[in-house]
């Protein structure tokens, strides 16, 4: 349909909140259980180019022609088709009720998913993430991820109210601070809880909730690391420990879905793949900078 544009009206299909700035240095893995989350895209048109050039504004003699829903299509602009891009239909990230949960919660909101948040013991704060979450559906949820018992009742919940499950984000951790140099302060009750958490805790949320990602469209799984991992500086050498190994871990499930299928992602990479990581560090990774990004469907394993 032809719509008259008024003045200083941009039409946005789509519209997301300011980039998150955090001062946090994070390492973030990703392992693929069979795509990448796709973030549906914001797309707005100059009017009467139908150029996708970010906000613009139009004259007063401007006209638009635009379809109803575009969203989950392939819209066309000026002879070039834009794959339409996915987004996880049901989420779930633990460590919801604050932090990096919290915010990763809000964007996979805001981007039209339905959000399972998951926490350990601040039902009030997740509560209060839910109410603030865009859309509808969201429910938090006790996920005590050093608890096996706790994780399979709620993956048989999820299981219950969702029937799937599209991403997986282990955001949540716990840390006791000791310093690097005192071994004896270290004691084997905190390195056991350190590690149950920060690493046997990802990896049972995996095992738990595999059956639901397989249900799931093109399902991730996003593992939350540290840059501590790398640089051997940290809150304790637990930590450290436990860090590094979700690292391993997350390359040693993508290495097995390699081994299942001929290329991890099962796929031939396209310009547009290539086209979207570069969008996604020039506007997503505003935190990020030296790295490299592999677009290879997992070649590189």
């Amino acid at each position: 349909m032809v719509l008259p544009c008024r003045a200083a009206a941009p039409v946005v299909l789509r519209t997301l909140s300011d980039p998150i700035s955090d001062d946090t240095s994070l390492w973030v893995r990703f392992a693929l259980w069979n795509r990448s989350i796709r973030p549906r895209a914001r797309i707005t048109y100059r009017l009467t180019s139908f150029t996708p050039v970010g906000t613009r504004l139009c004259d007063e003699t401007s006209q638009v022609l635009f379809q109803d829903d575009l969203i989950g299509k392939t819209p066309k602009m000026t002879g070039i088709e834009i794959p339409a891009l996915s987004i996880p239909k049901v989420a779930l990230v633990t460590g919801g009720s604050s932090g990096i949960g919290k915010a990763a919660a809000a964007r996979l909101a805001a981007l039209g998913s339905t959000v399972v948040v998951g926490y350990n013991s601040r039902s009030t704060f997740a509560e209060e993430v839910v109410k603030g979450l865009q859309g509808t559906g969201h429910l938090a949820m006790r996920i005590a991820i050093d608890d096996s018992a706790s994780i399979s009742d709620a993956a048989a919940a999820v299981d219950k109210k969702y029937g799937r499950l599209d991403a997986l984000i282990n955001s949540g951790g716990a840390t006791t601070p000791v310093p690097l140099n005192d071994l004896d302060k270290l004691t084997n009750d905190i390195f056991d809880r350190t590690v149950t958490i920060n690493l046997r805790g990802p990896f049972a949320m995996i095992r738990a909730f595999r059956p639901l990602l397989e249900r799931g469209s093109d399902a991730s799984i996003v593992n939350v690391s540290s840059i501590a991992a790398r640089t051997g500086i940290g809150s304790s050498l637990a930590y450290l420990a436990a860090k590094a190994g979700v690292d391993a871990l997350t390359i040693a499930l993508a290495k097995l879905q390699k081994i299942a299928e001929r290329l991890p992602l099962a796929h031939v990479t396209t310009p547009d793949d290539v086209a979207r990581a570069v969008i996604a560090c020039i506007v997503n990774l505003t935190s990020s900078t030296g790295i490299v990004v592999p677009v290879d469907e997992g070649r590189h394993l």
